[in-house]
């Protein structure tokens, strides 16, 4: 197995390999005071680590393009990661599943069917996933009492691992565990954290392939804008009262 390149105060950690069956990307920013950077880390457990070297400027490539957005990154892939009948598609229904949830029991998207829901792939290795979780549990917060469901769906990992990381964070946002990665694929998931917005009637709106935004109200996948396209949703529906909860 190739080693890992090294990139100077970089802010990516090596995920453990069971994580890699899926082929999910963990993409993370480095940053420096006159260089900006980008560690991508290309798991699979099917095909060992393939790692290009590391270039002079700290830029490592790693069997894909990344474009750096604001302090964040964010992962573009060939055709073949958004072809197919199964990947998901702004504006067309989001792809159902049945998982199960950390706490015990199990959580069907249907059962959504009248609630807007925000789901949210991640894992305790991905670095920008741990510095979003906590916007993610304030957004929840400021949502309480409406018809919102904020769903995490952890990829393939184990329930110490991701209960020392809610004890760690103080996170009590539900967590759905995808134990095979199928849920993960089905929603064309390369590149870990990836943010959907679904629609009361089960309808996929928006989606954000990377760490959510800094900023103001007005910058889009900040916790206050998705807050607003939330409310967006609940306020055309309670006007039209065309959704009924299934």
């Amino acid at each position: 197995m190739a080693r890992m390149p090294a990139c100077a105060n970089r802010a990516c950690s090596r995920p453990p390999a069971r994580a890699g069956s899926t082929g999910v990307v963990a993409v993370c920013a480095v940053h420096s005071q006159h260089e900006h950077s980008a560690c991508h880390v290309l798991l699979s457990g099917i095909v060992h680590l393939a790692v290009v070297a590391c270039r002079r400027l700290l830029s490592c490539v790693v069997l894909a393009a990344v474009t750096i957005v604001g302090t964040g990154c964010r992962a573009t892939f060939g055709s073949t990661a958004d072809s197919g009948p199964t990947i998901a598609r702004p504006g067309a229904p989001a792809p159902d599943f049945s998982l199960s949830v950390l706490d015990g029991g199990t959580q069907d998207l249907l059962r959504e069917r009248g609630n807007v829901v925000l789901l949210n792939f991640w894992a305790t290795w991905c670095i920008p996933c741990r510095e979003e979780m906590p916007e993610l549990q304030r957004l929840a917060d400021d949502l309480r009492g409406q018809q919102f469901t904020l769903l995490t769906i952890d990829l393939q990992e184990d329930a110490a691992s991701i209960n020392a990381f809610r004890t760690e964070l103080g996170l009590r946002l539900p967590v759905l565990l995808d134990e095979d990665g199928e849920v993960t694929r089905s929603y064309g998931v390369r590149a870990l954290p990836a943010t959907f917005l679904i629609d009361q009637r089960g309808v996929l709106r928006q989606q954000r392939l990377g760490p959510l935004a800094q900023g103001d109200g007005e910058t889009p996948w900040t916790r206050s804008w998705i807050a607003r396209q939330v409310q967006a949703f609940l306020e055309l529906v309670a006007s039209s009262g065309a959704v009924r909860s299934v």
